[in-house]
């Protein structure tokens, strides 16, 4: 069963401070950037995502709510092929942040979703 589970979300704040640091990494297409570090795995999840609508360009949370949504349910579709692509002994830290202006479908949400996580793996080989 594909789901979502509380250990792969970042949440703990020195995470979310490595993540938005000095030596994050973008990547980034329209309407989506990633924003990522690698780290030496531990323990846990390998990947530990979290997902950012801002509140200036969204401001009822209907609106928020439904694209974070959607973007959850994509990153739980293509988790699978996230995790192949990563070394063992790396930990994924990644924020996905929604930097469009509109409530875009799902399908241009995924076509975008792919498109970065294309680029992010061009990065990490």
């Amino acid at each position: 069963m594909a789901v979502f589970p509380k250990s792969e979300r970042l949440s703990s704040n020195y995470l979310i401070q490595e993540v938005f640091g000095k030596d994050a990494k973008r990547v980034g297409k329209y309407p989506l950037v990633f924003v990522f570090k690698y780290l030496p795995h531990q323990e846990g999840k390998s990947i530990e995502v979290l997902f950012s609508v801002p509140k200036r360009k969204f401001g009822k949370a209907v609106a928020r709510n439904l694209l974070k949504r959607r973007l959850r349910e994509i990153y739980r579709i293509h988790r699978p092929n996230m995790e192949a692509c990563l070394k063992p002994d790396l930990k994924l830290l990644l924020a996905v942040i929604y930097i469009g202006a509109e409530v875009f479908p799902s399908n241009i949400l995924t076509k975008s979703f792919i498109n970065n996580y294309e680029q992010l793996i061009k990065s990490y080989k």
